[in-house]
């Protein structure tokens, strides 16, 4: 099952606000929502997971995952609860400072070989982002807080249009 959002371009001012309330929602993986409700509460998914996905002009917020056919249902519920959730943002001060100090974390693995960080490049001029986009990056995050989430999330976010797509046998 996949669940689309529309969301905003990657030169978005908002972007940040949402990378931190993706992390929390479904892109940590262990510790996120997503997998707290699907995975750890209920074993309907060995995985599942969130990501901002964004380009030069638009963006969405994905969520996947693979589950029984008897448990689709039950699936679509908890994520609309999740959505719900997140549209919300409700979330302690020291939740939104840990996800940004592991987002940094893993932002400086991003660049820890030549390949890596050629993509990196590769990518900043495909957006056509500033040539500080390093130190952009880590003082923009450092912005973040719960306030400046829950704005973008109103502004950023296309809550009333979520697709939900499922591949697989029809149950009889």
């Amino acid at each position: 099952m996949a669940v689309i959002i529309p969301a905003i371009s990657r030169s978005d001012p908002d972007y940040y606000n949402l990378l931190v309330a993706n992390y929390i929602f479904g892109g940590s993986g262990f510790g996120s929502w997503l997998m707290e409700e699907i995975r750890q509460k209920r074993g309907l998914s060995y995985s599942v997971y969130s990501y901002l996905s964004t380009y030069q002009n638009s963006g969405y917020l994905r969520i996947s995952l693979q589950t029984k056919n008897e448990s689709i249902n039950l699936a679509k519920s908890i994520i609309r609860e999740q959505i719900n959730k997140l549209s919300k943002f409700d979330v302690e001060d020291t939740k939104i400072t840990a996800t940004k100090k592991a987002i940094l974390r893993s932002f400086e693995m991003r660049a820890d070989t030549n390949r890596k960080i050629l993509n990196l490049i590769s990518s900043i001029n495909y957006l056509n982002l500033d040539l500080n986009y390093f130190e952009n990056y880590k003082n923009n995050l450092k912005q973040v807080n719960k306030d400046s989430i829950k704005a973008a999330l109103n502004r950023a976010m296309d809550f009333d249009n979520v697709s939900v797509f499922t591949v697989g046998k029809s149950i009889e």
